[in-house]
């Protein structure tokens, strides 16, 4: 092998290296399944990396390509739950309040207000359910 070669060789060997550093101990997102990369280890042309579910064997050509397809998947921890929440705050429940209670008086006073009635109904059915579904998915984060 020639000293130009070995550079070369050597120059991406450390790029290999310092991505799988980087990469060891997270979760990943790769073939459409969680991967967490436990090690890795790299012999000459070939790059071996242990993961919980897989070991992947790669020759160093391929290796940057094959790193590339890893994503990776935020945790629980790394996810707050305010951003995941359109829940309203006290005011807007408050003003929600104030809305179904004037439908229930409209409605006694005029029976041509149902329609109208039932359509806001709807629409804040809707809103507790989108509020339901998120806690689902906070509480399936927390069993993680």
């Amino acid at each position: 092998m020639s000293n130009t070669a070995l550079k070369i060789n050597d120059s991406l060997s450390l790029k290999i290296k310092r991505k799988l550093e980087g990469m060891t101990g997270k979760s990943f997102l790769f073939n459409a399944r969680e991967i967490r990369i436990n090690s890795f280890q790299i012999n000459d042309d070939l790059i071996i990396v242990a993961a919980d579910k897989d070991i992947f064997t790669w020759s160093s050509d391929e290796a940057l390509d094959r790193i590339r397809e890893f994503m990776p998947i935020e945790k629980e921890s790394e996810i707050d739950s305010k951003d995941l929440m359109v829940m309203p705050d006290r005011k807007q429940l408050t003003s929600l309040k104030d809305v179904i209670m004037d439908n229930i008086e409209q409605v006694k006073k005029d029976r041509t207000y149902v329609q109208q009635a039932n359509a806001v109904n709807k629409s804040i059915s809707t809103l507790i359910n989108v509020a339901n579904l998120e806690l689902q998915y906070i509480k399936m984060f927390k069993k993680q």
